[in-house]
């Protein structure tokens, strides 16, 4: 299984990023543990920097933290470029303000280094006097030093750089990876495309991946065998096997892969803390066992002896007596004259010239009395311990029931974290070309598509939409391109207003609070982006050609939920009169004031206790059908149709 990115990864990692990122601010940066999130942008989209992976993520961590220091360093500062400058597991992000280099090395590290002029030598050709602005960690090896406000040093390399055909002459052959810096699964994968025995036709292979995954045309995939994913590439292995699972960009199907692995992880090292506080408890409950027992049986000797002095209280001030007057003879000589004194069946057996204390043999049983201390005073001193003794045993048992129940809340966490992870586990499956948008089915068994961001909006009008579909938009700017396929037929008032409740909700309309807004429809035909004459139209806008229709105070409220087809959990989000057809359990959300965070917790946390397998699905997915800030009606158990029929709305 596939732990980290390769270099090859990284090639394709770094080529979608420019596309994507370059030319957008940093405007958050985040930690947690050795992760690095950077947040990007007005889609606010993120980057994750960890010991596994660098790529664009959908999913902010609940315990994700500020990291000031670095913060401080790149916020406002735009993503220039992403580069791998050299054949290894070694990314920079260039920004106006510095490069984020990112090692995933052994061990992970990332450091923040001074940009550099333009037209400096790289470090790759030697060059690069660039102090270390900001360090994840510090470190020191025989070969490099890393210190803040010392001078970048990049790791050394012990192979050939396998970009260049001469680096394969004297390379191929047993050995050729590790003399390369190449993956076991990558040399494989060259070996089985080319004969690895001629130079010349490896280097070919080699370079012909390293070219796809650099610039493309890519086929990203995740590699599935017995249901488990258990590798991600830029296109498909040879080599590996197994079912292959598509995706539309690299970053997305490795974002899909390590989410997983990291949640593993996770839930591991919590299951593993809550083990290791248990055993720590174990020890600590054996000890308090040991000091009750103890005060138990000092107790029960105590107050033995305390009965025994009772017992014996004349025999007692008899023998005190004697001894009181030897003392007052000759104190030097008492120790030794006092040791042997006896009354019936007692009889000294020592004297603490300190304490002026006696040490009595009685009836087998010792007892220590002062010199000047009357019988009935030393019985009360036994009894007054073995009291103090025996609530002292009470305690150590009190603290031993409060231990247990810690020790068995910690043994039912580390069974949960474990239990839960495996319960949430998503099965990957081949998305449909329709779920890369919003989607529902409208009660009429009409397809519906809304665009998540400005370049789906282009997208979905440019290449999905045809001339007899139905265009919506709520009426103001910042909302969704909204899409009611029309396969045949005049669709239904229901459907109508479903599709205009779908675009009212998800737009702008919501993140101000408004109950209910406008929203207009045309026919696809009369949607273009031709704009008169000194106008301009932006991405993911459009011109309208003629006169509109209008569906006035729709009200804004949706159904979010998830249906399973076998182990296959698609999340929904649809007007609330539509998603019982679509989803097995869903909650209604309307505008509110709670976060979109804190709501998703909240949906999820109602659908896993309405259906035990929304386990499997992440706040973080759900943040992304929840338009802004809600609150949270109820949830619902829904009868949603067959997949194949859902399908079948969008052909």
């Amino acid at each position: 299984m596939k732990r980290s990115l390769s270099a090859l990864d990284l090639l394709a990692v770094a080529g979608e990023l420019n596309a994507e990122a370059a030319g957008q601010a940093v405007d958050k940066v985040y930690g947690i543990g050795d992760s690095i999130l950077l947040r990007v942008g007005r889609e606010k989209r993120l980057i994750v920097a960890n010991k596994n992976r660098v790529s664009l993520t959908t999913r902010m961590p609940p315990n994700a933290s500020p990291l000031p220091a670095l913060r401080a360093r790149l916020e406002g500062c735009r993503l220039e470029r992403a580069e791998a400058p050299f054949f290894d597991r070694v990314i920079e992000l260039r920004t106006e303000c510095g490069v984020l280099v990112v090692e995933l090395l052994n061990p992970f590290n990332a450091a923040l280094v001074e940009a550099g002029k333009r037209g400096e030598e790289s470090w790759e050709a030697g060059g690069g006097e660039r102090r270390i602005l900001w360090l994840l960690h510090g470190y020191k090896s025989r070969d490099r030093e890393l210190r803040l406000g010392e001078r970048y040093v990049p790791p050394p390399r012990s192979f050939k750089d396998p970009r260049f055909a001469d680096s394969f002459l004297d390379a191929v052959g047993e050995g050729m990876g590790r003399r390369l810096g190449l993956s076991r699964e990558l040399e494989a994968e060259v070996c089985a495309r080319a004969d690895c025995g001629d130079p010349l036709e490896a280097w070919r292979a080699f370079r012909g991946m390293a070219v796809t995954a650099a610039v493309g045309p890519r086929e990203p995939v995740i590699h599935v065998i017995n249901g488990r994913p258990v590798f991600v590439s830029p296109m498909p292995f040879k080599t590996i096997g197994g079912e292959l699972v598509r995706f539309n960009s690299f970053n997305e199907a490795v974002d899909e892969y390590f989410w997983r692995l990291e949640a593993e992880e996770a839930a591991r090292r919590s299951a593993e803390e809550a083990r290791g506080e248990a055993s720590r408890l174990m020890a600590s409950i054996e000890e308090a066992r040991r000091v009750g027992d103890r005060n138990l049986a000092e107790a029960e000797e105590a107050r033995r002896v305390g009965e025994a002095i009772m017992l014996n209280l004349y025999g007692l001030e008899e023998l005190l007596s004697e001894a009181r007057r030897l003392y007052g003879e000759d104190r030097d000589a008492f120790p030794k004259r006092a040791v042997g004194l006896s009354v019936g069946s007692i009889r000294v057996v020592g004297f603490d010239a300190v304490k002026k204390a006696l040490r009595l043999d009685l009836d087998g049983l010792e007892a220590i009395i002062g010199l000047n201390e009357s019988p009935g005073d030393a019985a009360n001193k036994y009894f007054g311990l073995a009291k103090e003794l025996r609530r002292k045993a009470e305690g150590a048992g009190e603290t031993i029931r409060r231990l247990e129940e810690r020790l068995r809340e910690l043994q039912l966490r580390a069974e949960r974290e474990e239990s839960s992870f495996k319960d949430s586990v998503r099965v990957v499956y081949g998305k449909e070309w329709f779920e890369r948008f919003k989607w529902f089915v409208t009660s009429g068994g009409r397809g519906v598509l809304a665009g998540r961001n400005a370049d789906q909006n282009e997208a979905l009008v440019k290449r999905y939409m045809r001339n007899g579909d139905l265009f919506f938009h709520a009426d103001v700017p910042g909302a969704a391109a909204t899409v009611l396929r029309i396969n045949g037929g005049s669709p239904s008032p229901v459907d109508i207003m479903e599709a205009a409740v779908f675009a009212a909700s998800n737009s702008r309309l919501w993140s101000a609070g408004a109950m209910a807004g406008d929203v207009f429809y045309v026919e696809g035909g009369r949607v273009g982006k031709e704009a008169p004459s000194g106008e301009y139209v932006g991405k993911g806008s459009f011109m309208i050609y003629g006169e509109r229709n209008w569906v006035r105070g729709v009200e804004l409220s949706l159904g979010v939920g998830v249906r399973f087809d076998g182990e296959v959990a698609r999340l929904i989000s649809a007007p609330p009169s539509a998603v019982a057809r679509l989803a097995h359990v869903y909650a209604v959300i309307r505008p509110g004031s709670m976060e979109r965070g804190r709501a998703a917790q909240a949906v999820r946390e109602g659908l896993i206790k309405m259906d035990a397998r929304a386990r499997r699905v992440v706040a973080d997915q759900l943040v992304e059908l929840i338009p802004g800030p809600s609150r949270v009606m109820d949830v619902r158990a829904g009868n949603p149709i067959d997949w194949a029929e859902a399908r079948a709305a969008f052909q």
